[in-house]
């Protein structure tokens, strides 16, 4: 008798299925989730050694998981824009005709603490 790793949806193996339990998919429009965007946004143009701006094309994907908080799973489109850093927010910037990046991160928030922290950030481009 053969056995299988395979069950649940489509096939879906036991780790693949906990870990879709442990990251439910978030709805980008949700508060939570601009909130770990918009800081994430914030510490990669901190973080980086371009001159210029970096703003939100789009998000692919947002995941969220409860762990003492909250975890953010971010999946980003983002481009270079046409302005510097010290120059004003991001909204009034547009974008570059160079190619954009996709960009994961891990946002960990503490909402009751005002608390947010970026636990890791992988870019390249698209």
């Amino acid at each position: 008798m053969s056995t299988s790793n395979r069950c649940g949806p489509a096939g879906a193996s036991l780790e693949e299925i906990v870990l879709m339990e442990m990251q439910p998919q978030a709805h980008p429009s949700d508060e939570g989730v601009q909130q770990a965007v918009d800081f994430a946004l914030h510490e990669y143009n901190n973080d980086n050694n371009d001159l210029n701006l970096s703003r939100l094309v789009r998000a692919v994907r947002a995941r969220q998981q409860v762990v003492g908080g909250m975890n953010y799973y971010l999946d980003l489109e983002i481009g270079r824009t046409t302005c510097a850093k010290e120059q004003s927010t991001q909204e009034e910037c547009s974008l570059s005709e160079e190619l954009t990046q996709l960009c994961s991160f891990v946002v960990h928030s503490r909402a009751w603490e005002d608390y947010m922290a970026l636990i890791s950030s992988r870019c390249h481009e698209a």
